[in-house]
C-alpha cells in the first residue's frame, strides 16, 4: 500500500467490498429458496405450491329401506242380496202362500213355478203351527232347507260355517222348536245363505200370521 495513501479511504473501500459480498450472498440464497420452494420460472409456468391437505370426508351411509309391515287384509263383507220384514200367513185368506227370500216376493201354492222358488212358509197342522222351508215340491220335498236354530243372531259367517248341516226336521213347530226371538239360518233355493228372526206373531182371529225379519 502506498504510504502516502489515506488510511480512512482504505478501510472505507474494504467495508464497501464486504458489504457487496454480503449482499451478493443474500441475493444468491434468496434465489435458490425461490427455486427450491416451487417459485415461478421464466415464462410464468412454474409449479404450483402444494395445496393444504383436504379434510377427511366422512362417507354418508345410505339408508337401508325398511320393509313396511304387511297390512292385514280383511275379507270383504258379502253384499246383502235382500233384506226386510214381512208377515208370513199362517191361516186365513192368504194361506198356502210362501216367500221367496231371493226375490222378496210372495209365491202361491197353485203357481207351480213359484212353488219351486219358495224358501219359507207357515201352516197349521191340527193345533200346531209349523214353519217349513218353502212349499212342498212336486216330488214331495223342499228345495230350500233349514240349517240351524239359534237364540242369538249368527250373521252371514255364522250361518255359512254351519252350511253343511241340516235341522233334523223340515217342520219347525212354534213353541217347541222355535219361538218369538229365535234366529234360523237357511239355504235358499238359489243356494244363498239367509237368516230370519221371528219378531212377532198374531195367532188369534181369522187372520193369523208370523212376523219375521230376514237378510239374504
Amino acid at each position: 500500500m502506498d504510504a502516502n495513501a489515506n488510511p480512512t479511504h482504505f478501510w472505507t473501500a474494504i467495508l464497501g467490498l464486504v458489504a457487496a459480498i454480503v449482499t451478493l450472498l443474500a441475493t444468491i440464497g434468496g434465489t435458490a429458496g425461490v427455486f427450491q420452494g416451487g417459485g415461478t420460472t421464466a415464462g410464468g409456468q412454474g409449479t404450483a405450491p402444494p395445496s393444504p391437505p383436504a379434510e377427511a370426508l366422512t362417507p354418508t351411509p345410505t339408508p337401508i329401506p325398511t320393509a313396511k309391515p304387511a297390512t292385514a287384509t280383511s275379507m270383504p263383507t258379502p253384499a246383502i242380496w235382500q233384506k226386510g220384514t214381512l208377515e208370513l200367513p199362517v191361516e186365513g185368506e192368504n194361506v198356502d202362500q210362501a216367500v221367496d227370500l231371493d226375490t222378496d216376493e210372495i209365491v202361491r201354492d197353485e203357481d207351480e213355478d213359484g212353488r219351486l222358488d219358495a224358501d219359507l212358509a207357515a201352516r197349521v197342522d191340527g193345533d200346531e203351527i209349523l214353519l217349513e222351508p218353502g212349499l212342498v215340491s212336486p216330488d214331495g220335498g223342499f228345495y230350500a232347507w233349514f240349517v240351524t236354530v239359534n237364540d242369538e243372531p249368527a250373521g252371514r259367517n255364522g250361518c255359512a260355517a254351519e252350511e253343511g248341516k241340516r235341522v233334523s226336521s223340515n217342520s219347525l213347530q212354534l213353541s217347541r222348536d222355535v219361538e218369538i226371538g229365535s234366529h234360523i239360518c237357511l239355504v235358499t233355493t238359489e243356494d244363498r245363505i239367509a237368516e230370519f228372526e221371528i219378531i212377532g206373531a198374531k195367532l188369534t182371529g181369522r187372520q193369523r200370521w208370523l212376523e219375521i225379519r230376514y237378510t239374504t
